[in-house]
Protein backbone atom coordinates (compact mmCIF):
# COMPACT_ATOMS: atom_id res chain seq x y z
CA UNK A 1 0.00 0.00 0.00
CA UNK A 2 3.01 2.63 0.96
CA UNK A 3 4.56 1.56 -2.28
CA UNK A 4 1.46 2.65 -4.51
CA UNK A 5 0.63 5.82 -2.09
CA UNK A 6 4.58 6.79 -2.98
CA UNK A 7 4.16 5.75 -6.96
CA UNK A 8 0.82 8.32 -6.96
CA UNK A 9 2.92 10.65 -5.13
CA UNK A 10 5.77 10.81 -7.64
CA UNK A 11 3.12 10.78 -10.50
CA UNK A 12 1.21 13.46 -9.01
CA UNK A 13 4.46 15.62 -8.47
CA UNK A 14 6.04 15.10 -12.19
CA UNK A 15 2.31 16.01 -13.75
CA UNK A 16 2.29 19.24 -11.76
CA UNK A 17 6.33 19.81 -12.74
CA UNK A 18 5.56 19.38 -16.13
CA UNK A 19 2.30 21.21 -16.28
CA UNK A 20 3.85 24.37 -14.83
CA UNK A 21 6.90 23.97 -16.98
CA UNK A 22 6.47 25.14 -20.74
CA UNK A 23 3.22 26.73 -20.18
CA UNK A 24 4.17 28.45 -16.64
CA UNK A 25 4.33 32.16 -18.20
CA UNK A 26 2.94 34.46 -15.53
CA UNK A 27 4.77 37.18 -15.14
CA UNK A 28 7.29 36.93 -17.60
CA UNK A 29 7.55 39.15 -21.34
CA UNK A 30 7.37 37.57 -24.64
CA UNK A 31 8.48 38.81 -28.33
CA UNK A 32 7.24 37.52 -31.26
CA UNK A 33 8.09 37.61 -34.89
CA UNK A 34 5.05 36.70 -37.11
CA UNK A 35 3.96 36.15 -41.06
CA UNK A 36 0.36 36.47 -41.81
CA UNK A 37 -2.05 36.72 -44.62
CA UNK A 38 -5.03 39.43 -45.23
CA UNK A 39 -7.84 38.46 -47.61
CA UNK A 40 -8.57 40.58 -51.00
CA UNK A 41 -11.41 42.40 -50.78
CA UNK A 42 -13.54 45.26 -52.72
CA UNK A 43 -14.38 48.82 -51.78
CA UNK A 44 -17.16 51.09 -53.31
CA UNK A 45 -16.95 54.68 -52.89
CA UNK A 46 -18.58 57.99 -53.92
CA UNK A 47 -19.28 58.64 -57.76
CA UNK A 48 -18.66 54.96 -58.46
CA UNK A 49 -14.91 54.92 -57.42
CA UNK A 50 -13.96 51.32 -56.19
CA UNK A 51 -10.65 49.92 -55.21
CA UNK A 52 -10.21 46.64 -55.42
CA UNK A 53 -7.63 45.01 -53.12
CA UNK A 54 -5.66 41.82 -53.53
CA UNK A 55 -4.61 39.37 -50.86
CA UNK A 56 -0.93 39.54 -49.26
CA UNK A 57 1.57 38.75 -47.30
CA UNK A 58 2.68 40.69 -44.59
CA UNK A 59 5.08 40.43 -41.56
CA UNK A 60 4.98 41.95 -37.81
CA UNK A 61 6.89 42.24 -34.47
CA UNK A 62 5.32 41.78 -31.09
CA UNK A 63 5.59 42.21 -27.26
CA UNK A 64 3.60 41.11 -24.13
CA UNK A 65 3.53 40.95 -20.79
CA UNK A 66 1.90 37.74 -18.72
CA UNK A 67 -0.33 38.89 -16.15
CA UNK A 68 -1.01 35.50 -15.40
CA UNK A 69 -1.11 32.41 -16.76
CA UNK A 70 -4.57 32.90 -18.71
CA UNK A 71 -4.05 36.50 -19.54
CA UNK A 72 -1.57 38.61 -21.39
CA UNK A 73 -0.93 42.63 -22.56
CA UNK A 74 0.89 44.02 -24.90
CA UNK A 75 1.73 45.90 -28.77
CA UNK A 76 2.16 45.05 -32.14
CA UNK A 77 3.83 46.23 -35.32
CA UNK A 78 2.87 44.76 -38.88
CA UNK A 79 3.38 46.15 -42.31
CA UNK A 80 2.14 44.94 -45.32
CA UNK A 81 2.11 45.74 -49.45
CA UNK A 82 -0.49 44.20 -51.32
CA UNK A 83 -1.74 44.98 -54.83
CA UNK A 84 -4.42 46.89 -56.22
CA UNK A 85 -6.54 48.70 -58.76
CA UNK A 86 -8.64 51.47 -58.40
CA UNK A 87 -11.14 52.51 -60.58
CA UNK A 88 -11.67 56.43 -60.56
CA UNK A 89 -14.60 57.65 -62.56
CA UNK A 90 -14.20 61.34 -64.22
CA UNK A 91 -16.43 63.92 -62.90
CA UNK A 92 -16.66 65.93 -66.11
CA UNK A 93 -16.74 63.44 -68.56
CA UNK A 94 -18.29 59.22 -68.69
CA UNK A 95 -14.43 58.10 -68.72
CA UNK A 96 -12.90 56.04 -66.51
CA UNK A 97 -9.05 55.57 -64.53
CA UNK A 98 -7.85 52.78 -63.86
CA UNK A 99 -4.90 52.59 -61.54
CA UNK A 100 -2.81 49.48 -60.82
CA UNK A 101 -0.10 49.93 -58.00
CA UNK A 102 1.29 48.78 -54.56
CA UNK A 103 -0.52 49.64 -51.33
CA UNK A 104 1.66 50.27 -48.15
CA UNK A 105 -0.04 49.53 -44.62
CA UNK A 106 1.32 50.08 -41.08
CA UNK A 107 -0.48 48.94 -38.12
CA UNK A 108 -0.03 49.58 -34.48
CA UNK A 109 -1.86 47.88 -31.69
CA UNK A 110 -2.71 47.52 -28.22
CA UNK A 111 -3.69 43.96 -27.49
CA UNK A 112 -5.59 41.71 -24.71
CA UNK A 113 -4.93 37.80 -24.94
CA UNK A 114 -7.17 35.78 -22.60
CA UNK A 115 -6.24 31.95 -22.94
CA UNK A 116 -8.81 29.31 -22.14
CA UNK A 117 -6.70 27.48 -20.03
CA UNK A 118 -2.61 27.64 -18.42
CA UNK A 119 -1.37 24.51 -20.02
CA UNK A 120 1.23 23.84 -22.58
CA UNK A 121 -0.95 23.93 -25.67
CA UNK A 122 -4.10 26.24 -24.99
CA UNK A 123 -6.80 27.81 -27.65
CA UNK A 124 -7.15 31.94 -26.96
CA UNK A 125 -8.91 34.84 -27.76
CA UNK A 126 -7.44 38.32 -29.02
CA UNK A 127 -9.02 41.68 -29.00
CA UNK A 128 -7.11 44.77 -29.78
CA UNK A 129 -7.43 48.20 -31.50
CA UNK A 130 -4.78 51.09 -32.77
CA UNK A 131 -4.30 52.55 -36.14
CA UNK A 132 -2.93 52.11 -39.69
CA UNK A 133 -1.21 54.50 -42.05
CA UNK A 134 -1.98 53.90 -45.43
CA UNK A 135 -0.06 55.38 -48.43
CA UNK A 136 -1.82 54.86 -51.79
CA UNK A 137 1.60 54.89 -53.55
CA UNK A 138 0.10 57.33 -55.70
CA UNK A 139 1.79 61.37 -56.13
CA UNK A 140 -0.64 64.31 -55.16
CA UNK A 141 1.36 66.36 -57.68
CA UNK A 142 4.77 67.02 -59.45
CA UNK A 143 7.97 66.30 -57.87
CA UNK A 144 10.13 68.18 -56.16
CA UNK A 145 13.95 68.07 -56.31
CA UNK A 146 16.36 68.25 -53.59
CA UNK A 147 20.23 68.33 -53.41
CA UNK A 148 22.95 67.50 -51.01
CA UNK A 149 26.53 66.55 -50.52
CA UNK A 150 27.14 63.32 -50.13
CA UNK A 151 30.23 61.82 -48.09
CA UNK A 152 30.85 58.94 -50.74
CA UNK A 153 29.00 60.30 -54.23
CA UNK A 154 29.75 64.22 -54.00
CA UNK A 155 27.33 66.27 -55.06
CA UNK A 156 23.73 64.18 -55.43
CA UNK A 157 20.20 65.56 -56.32
CA UNK A 158 16.96 63.50 -56.02
CA UNK A 159 13.69 63.25 -56.82
CA UNK A 160 10.63 63.21 -54.04
CA UNK A 161 7.24 62.45 -54.51
CA UNK A 162 4.28 63.93 -51.64
CA UNK A 163 1.75 60.92 -51.82
CA UNK A 164 -2.06 60.19 -51.07
CA UNK A 165 -2.04 58.80 -47.87
CA UNK A 166 -4.36 58.71 -44.10
CA UNK A 167 -3.95 57.39 -40.84
CA UNK A 168 -7.27 55.31 -39.59
CA UNK A 169 -8.15 53.62 -36.73
CA UNK A 170 -7.97 49.84 -36.95
CA UNK A 171 -9.83 46.80 -34.69
CA UNK A 172 -8.75 43.01 -34.29
CA UNK A 173 -10.18 40.12 -33.10
CA UNK A 174 -8.82 36.63 -33.22
CA UNK A 175 -9.12 33.12 -32.38
CA UNK A 176 -6.04 30.88 -32.08
CA UNK A 177 -4.14 28.26 -30.34
CA UNK A 178 -0.90 28.48 -28.71
CA UNK A 179 1.61 25.89 -28.17
CA UNK A 180 4.98 26.73 -25.29
CA UNK A 181 7.41 24.13 -27.22
CA UNK A 182 9.40 24.75 -23.82
CA UNK A 183 10.40 27.22 -21.18
CA UNK A 184 11.22 29.54 -23.57
CA UNK A 185 9.75 29.69 -26.76
CA UNK A 186 6.13 29.36 -28.39
CA UNK A 187 4.33 28.84 -31.55
CA UNK A 188 0.84 30.76 -32.41
CA UNK A 189 -1.99 29.91 -34.62
CA UNK A 190 -4.50 31.91 -35.14
CA UNK A 191 -7.56 33.30 -37.56
CA UNK A 192 -8.94 36.65 -37.21
CA UNK A 193 -10.54 40.07 -38.51
CA UNK A 194 -9.31 43.25 -38.63
CA UNK A 195 -11.58 46.22 -39.72
CA UNK A 196 -9.52 49.84 -40.92
CA UNK A 197 -12.20 52.98 -40.48
CA UNK A 198 -12.04 54.33 -43.99
CA UNK A 199 -14.42 57.11 -43.40
CA UNK A 200 -17.46 58.39 -44.82
CA UNK A 201 -16.74 58.30 -48.29
CA UNK A 202 -15.85 54.21 -48.44
CA UNK A 203 -17.12 51.44 -46.90
CA UNK A 204 -15.00 49.73 -44.27
CA UNK A 205 -12.27 47.67 -44.99
CA UNK A 206 -12.92 44.09 -43.22
CA UNK A 207 -10.08 41.66 -43.64
CA UNK A 208 -9.54 37.65 -42.63
CA UNK A 209 -6.50 37.52 -41.15
CA UNK A 210 -4.03 34.16 -40.77
CA UNK A 211 -1.32 34.43 -38.71
CA UNK A 212 1.92 32.08 -37.68
CA UNK A 213 3.83 33.78 -34.64
CA UNK A 214 6.81 32.27 -33.45
CA UNK A 215 8.29 33.70 -29.57
CA UNK A 216 10.64 34.02 -27.16
CA UNK A 217 9.76 34.09 -23.55
CA UNK A 218 12.24 35.75 -21.03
Amino acid sequence: MLRVVTCLSLALAAGSVCAQGAGDRAERWEVGVSAFSGSGETLSGEGGSAIDLDSGIGFGAAISYNVTNRLAVGGELNWSEPDYTATLPFAATSGVATIDAELSATTILLKGVFYVSDSDFSPYLELGVGWTRIDSNIAQGPPTTECWWDLWWGYVCDDFFETYHDTRATYVTALGVRWDVNADTLVKVSWGLRTIDSGERTEELSQDVFRAEFGWKF
